[in-house]
C-alpha cells in the first residue's frame, strides 16, 4: 500500500488497516521485533498517524489481541451452541476440537502471535488469558458440569477434564503447524474423532 493510497482513506478505514497490518507484523516478529516506524512504513503512513489512532505501540498490540480474542470467543460459542442445545456430546466436542484446530490452521501466523504473547508475559498475556483462554475453558467446563448434573457424565473434576481436552488439541495443533511432526500424520478429522471417542469414553456413565 502506498502512502498516497493510505492518506486517502477515511479515519476508520485507516485505523482498520493499521490493526490488520499490526496483527500480521506482530505475528511474524513479536512485540519487541516491530517498531512503530516499521509499522507506519508497512501501512503507508507516517509515525504520527499511528499515534493519532493509538496511544502507544503497547496499546495497539493489546487492541489487536483483545479484538482477536473477542472475535474468536463469539465464533466459538456460535459454533457449539447448536450441539449444546441438542445435548449432542460427540458433536459438541468434535466441533470444539475442529474449531480450535482450524482457528490456527487458517492462519498459522495467528498461532505464532498468541504464543509470542504468552512467552512475553505481562499485561498482554493476562489480557489474552482473561479474554480468550479462560472463557474457552469455562464454556467447556460448564457443559461438562451440566452433563454431570443430568447424569450423562460421571462425577469427574470438570476443570481437569476441560484442560485435558484443550491441552491435547492445542499441543497437537502446535506441533502440526510449527514443526515437521513425524509422530502423528493422521488426517485432522480422524484425529479429532479418535480424541473425542477416547475423551467421552472416560466421561460417560457406564450402563
Amino acid at each position: 500500500m502506498s502512502i498516497r493510497t493510505a492518506t486517502k482513506m477515511s479515519s476508520d478505514a485507516r485505523r482498520r488497516c493499521i490493526l490488520d497490518v499490526a496483527k500480521s507484523l506482530f505475528a511474524e516478529r513479536g512485540f519487541l521485533g516491530v517498531t512503530t516506524r516499521q509499522l507506519a512504513a508497512a501501512v503507508g503512513v507516517t509515525e504520527p498517524v499511528i499515534y493519532e489512532h493509538f496511544s502507544s505501540k503497547r496499546g495497539l498490540y493489546d487492541e489487536v489481541l483483545l479484538e482477536e480474542s473477542k472475535l474468536q470467543g463469539a465464533e466459538f460459542v456460535r459454533t457449539l451452541e447448536p450441539f449444546e442445545r441438542a445435548r449432542d456430546d460427540r458433536g459438541f466436542f468434535q466441533a470444539a476440537g475442529r474449531f480450535l484446530l482450524a482457528r490456527s490452521s487458517r492462519d498459522p501466523g495467528k498461532l505464532r502471535f498468541l504464543l509470542q504473547v504468552l512467552l512475553e508475559g505481562g499485561d498482554s498475556a493476562r489480557l489474552f488469558y482473561d479474554n480468550q483462554v479462560l472463557p474457552t475453558h469455562e464454556y467447556l467446563r460448564k457443559y461438562i458440569e451440566t452433563r454431570i448434573s443430568e447424569g450423562a457424565f460421571r462425577p469427574v473434576d470438570s476443570r481437569v477434564a476441560t484442560r485435558q481436552f484443550i491441552s491435547f488439541v492445542v499441543y497437537h495443533n502446535s506441533l502440526q503447524l510449527l514443526v515437521d511432526d513425524k509422530f502423528m500424520e493422521n488426517n485432522t478429522t480422524d484425529v479429532i474423532e479418535e480424541v473425542v471417542s477416547n475423551f467421552l469414553g472416560g466421561l460417560r456413565q457406564l450402563g
